[in-house]
């Protein structure tokens, strides 16, 4: 058995979004880049520190021989596992570790820090795009998985809740989302639960960690990046709540509820085409360059971008992969999920841009 992992530099989405900010544009968006020059530009702009210094004093004390015990390294380490499953960056042929931004991730360094709606807008992008497998990282354990994806739904079968507990039983104990009956699973686990009490589903999650060989604390430090998506304002999916009904013993309980909007979001991933490696890997290398075009714009029409040259490229692009794909018409493909910077390949992304990796 496996368990799904996320990557954890933060809770604050705003703050990852303007830590991307400033590296991008350090790099003016077209230089390969690695974490030593993420740990330096962030550093110098004071969004770092180590041992109570900031700027090159940081560096300095951060550094280490052994790069696995530097703070401000590994803290840049995480950032960029997450800036990847987002599609905001892709390593290079330099290797896993060098860097840089794609189409959607210049968009992001641009436009999301001078416009709250627009940021909230990509926010949501690249969490529903988060999947596994994908091109660009790993999670050794899990077959196949769209987290947010998954775990937005889970909410909304479960009455629009979910507790920290359940989101470990539910979401991190499903390693294959594909298989059919992925998701009826994880809502009985949890109903069963809630039929009984919360100390319930304590035990549960401790009987969970045994099988995992992994203690308590680490699970519930994979549920950190996952609960703060679901209950960041700027994403707008939910609200940290407290409950003393949801459980039949007479413990109140903390959880995540879905807000209106969350709801709706809810609602839409139900009418909503998800497409994996599987589904396009017979497609030839054009159609599959045509996906990634069309779907580049139209994560930014979904994210709110109001630009000409957007409806323009979901024209251009949205027929040809639309009728690859047995779909019907270019305004199906805004029921597309797929992002191609986490899904393509390196040949795909080369050929949807003409050649150039940007």
């Amino acid at each position: 058995m496996g368990k799904l992992r996320f990557p954890n530099p933060g809770s604050d989405f705003d703050r990852l979004t303007y830590i991307f900010h400033l590296v991008a544009s350090a790099c003016e968006g077209t230089d390969p880049f690695d974490l030593d020059f993420m740990a330096s530009v962030v550093a110098k702009k004071g969004q770092a520190s180590s041992q109570g210094a900031q700027g090159q004093m940081a560096l300095n004390r951060s550094s280490r021989p052994d790069r696995s015990r530097d703070p401000l390294y590994n803290q840049m380490k995480s950032y960029s596992e997450l800036y990847r499953l987002f599609g905001w960056i892709r390593p290079t042929e330099e290797g896993r570790l060098h860097f840089r931004t794609t189409l959607i991730g210049d968009v992001v360094a641009a436009y999301a820090m001078n416009d709250s709606s627009l940021r909230g807008g990509l926010l949501r992008e690249a969490l529903l795009g988060m999947v596994f497998p994908n091109a660009v990282s790993q999670n050794i354990g899990v077959t196949n998985q769209r987290p947010l994806v998954f775990l937005l739904r889970l909410m909304g079968l479960l009455g629009g809740s979910i507790t920290k507990n359940e989101i470990i039983l539910g979401l991190l104990g499903c390693v294959d989302d594909c298989e059919s009956d992925a998701l009826e699973k994880s809502k009985v686990v949890i109903e069963q639960l809630r039929t009984s009490s919360a100390s319930a589903a304590t035990a549960a999650v401790e009987e969970f960690a045994v099988r995992e060989s992994v203690t308590r604390e680490t699970l519930s430090n994979y549920t950190r990046f996952p609960i703060a998506a679901l209950s960041s304002s700027t994403i707008g999916w939910g609200t940290k709540t407290k409950h003393v009904d949801l459980y039949g013993g007479p413990e109140s309980v903390h959880a995540v509820s879905l807000t209106r909007h969350g709801m709706e979001t809810v609602a839409s991933l139900g009418e909503m085409t998800d497409l994996r490696a599987q589904d396009v890997e017979s497609l030839d290398i054009d159609s599959q360059a045509d996906l990634a075009s069309s779907m580049y714009y139209v994560m930014l029409k979904r994210a709110g971008l109001a630009e000409v040259d957007v409806d323009r490229g979901i024209a251009e692009y949205g027929m040809q992969a639309s009728a690859a794909l047995g779909l019907s018409g270019q305004s199906a493909m805004l029921w597309v999920l797929y992002n191609p910077f986490t899904q393509a390949t390196d040949e795909v992304i080369n050929r949807a841009t003409g050649g150039d990796d940007k």
